[in-house]
């Protein structure tokens, strides 16, 4: 399992590409990194594109109750891309509102960024890579 993590754009959107299968000592690092990133930013309000396209596991809470930076200050939206079954959208949504965490399901990464820059109007309008 791989979880990799990086700047989408500098300062306002993290990209996490999942790929493999996760398990609970994938987490300790991921949760890190994703703090990391938020600690960084210069910006008022960080999102998070979460990318499952490539992972073999399936979404569950009990591996979200242990992180860490869903309840960083600085966080605004969390966006899972790849949950495509209507049980694993409402389980994640059910998830993130237990952690007061803003989410929004996409299919691609197109879609997440297009509703990245209608729900955030801070963000530069030409930034999509």
């Amino acid at each position: 399992m791989a979880i990799e993590v990086s700047w989408l754009l500098e300062d306002r959107v993290i990209l996490a590409e999942i790929s493999g299968v996760v398990s609970q000592e994938d987490l300790p690092s991921y949760d890190a990194a994703v703090q990391q990133h938020l600690n960084a930013s210069t910006g008022p309000t960080v999102h998070l594109v979460v990318d499952q396209t490539r992972s073999e596991s399936k979404f569950d809470t009990r591996l979200m109750a242990g992180l860490r930076f869903p309840r960083h200050p600085k966080l605004g939206w969390m966006i899972p891309l790849g949950a495509t079954a209507p049980g694993a959208k409402a389980v994640g949504k059910l998830a993130a509102q237990s952690l007061h965490v803003s989410v929004h399901n996409a299919g691609t990464r197109d879609e997440a960024l297009d509703f990245l820059q209608r729900a955030d109007a801070t963000l530069p309008l030409e930034w999509q890579p």
